[in-house]
């Protein structure tokens, strides 16, 4: 009988301990972000201030947890399979540890992350689409995030290599064939591949984001209020290279991130908006600089 008790007791400050933890997060602000629909099936995680990771009430003490968590859910009897992950991070955490847990959530799952923003009873995030490894990457070739917009995602099922020769004539705008497949050759290091792709493209743009406040295009600094011609950059191109400062704090990513998304559109009433945006870390980016490609300088 005690032992029972005792365990009822442990179980008990083990709940109140896990739930003060996500009571301590405060959630970044971000000025342009999205209602979130809260009666479709999702899952969890919070990173408080202390950069410690749960996920639903579980605290994860390492990040192979993540991808494990992931995978028992959709295990009997669980059974539980979602195409949303919120995730709760405290503003203040740095940007790296949010992009390393998506790193690790793609190891397993793929769908939409929301970002959530303002606080835990608000509707408002950011939202990302995010596809899950298919290589069995290491997690360095795992530090790419493709996004999309839309709960579907259309594939031709032709060959990659085709999507763009004369047999199929200027397959660039169908929905996740060139996206899909330039971010796959971007991890597999494939250079000659994602040249073959930019160079059909023409009209890429790259940015370095260097706080909440500014960012770099063609060498030039600009701020984020510049609005007109933070509008012009973004809606010029099909494919834009994002790389942030590494030392940004989350609240600070997710605020620049936020800016950027709000000047995309859907001019061809398809699933994805334009421009396609990929999420380039500088691990990458010195990988792929290494390799000859210099998507930044």
């Amino acid at each position: 009988m005690k032992s029972k008790v005792l365990t009822l007791l442990l179980l008990l400050l083990s709940f109140s301990s896990v739930h003060s933890q996500k009571e301590d997060i405060e959630l970044p602000m971000a000025n342009s972000t999205q209602d979130i629909a809260d009666d479709e099936p999702y899952l969890s995680f919070y990173v408080n201030k202390n950069s410690e990771l749960f996920f639903e009430d579980k605290r994860l003490y390492y990040w192979s947890q993540v991808s494990n968590a992931l995978i028992e859910q959709e295990c009997e009897p669980i059974s539980k399979f979602v195409l949303d992950i919120n995730i709760f991070a405290d503003k203040r955490v740095p940007s790296r540890y949010i992009k390393r847990l998506r790193a690790e959530i793609t190891r397993a799952w793929n769908g939409r992350i929301h970002y959530k923003t303002v606080d835990f009873k608000s509707k408002k995030a950011v939202t990302q689409f995010v596809s899950s490894s298919e290589y069995k990457a290491t997690i360095k070739k795992d530090l790419f995030y493709g996004e999309f917009t839309g709960k579907k995602i259309i594939n031709t099922g032709e060959d990659p290599k085709e999507a763009t020769s004369s047999k199929y004539p200027f397959r660039l705008r169908v929905p996740a064939v060139w996206q899909t497949n330039i971010s796959s050759y971007l991890k597999q290091l494939d250079t000659a591949a994602v040249n073959h792709y930019l160079a059909q493209l023409n009209n890429h743009r790259s940015l370095i984001v260097t706080s909440k406040d500014s960012y770099i295009y063609n060498k030039i600094e600009y701020s984020f209020n510049n609005k007109k011609k933070l509008k012009s950059i973004v809606e010029s191109c099909d494919l834009l290279f994002l790389k942030f400062k590494e030392d940004l704090s989350y609240g600070d990513y997710i605020s620049a991130f936020a800016e950027i998304r709000a000047f995309r559109t859907n001019p061809y009433r398809m699933t994805l908006k334009t421009p396609f945006i990929i999420d380039i870390t500088s691990e990458l980016n010195l990988m792929l600089k290494e390799k000859g490609l210099y998507l930044f300088d």
